[in-house]
């Protein structure tokens, strides 16, 4: 048995199979994301600096702010707010020992 569909028809397939995916796993993930989050406090750069790195902004920036992988959420448009939780998470992985 062979179906086929015209390049409209497939589209429409598709977007509805898109719909469909994401009537289904949105919740799942939105509860992952809400979890992950949840009591977490977010951290302006300065309250970051201050309270947890505890050191000047521009050595934080120099160190620890561009590393790759270090925990961040867009807040704004020129703005980043730092998840309290998994910057310390972040801290403990990457802590080297002699």
């Amino acid at each position: 048995m062979n179906i086929q569909f015209d390049s409209i028809s497939t589209n429409k397939f598709f977007e509805w199979m898109a719909s469909k995916f994401l009537e289904v796993s949105m919740p799942s993930i939105q509860k992952s994301i809400e979890t992950k989050f949840s009591d977490d406090e977010l951290l302006t750069k300065k309250e970051l600096c201050e309270r947890i790195l505890k050191c000047d902004v521009k050595t934080a920036d120099e160190f620890f702010l561009y590393k790759k992988g270090f925990p961040y959420v867009d807040f704004g448009k020129n703005s980043r707010r730092y998840p309290k939780r998994l910057v310390e998470e972040w801290i403990r992985k990457n802590a080297k020992y002699n």
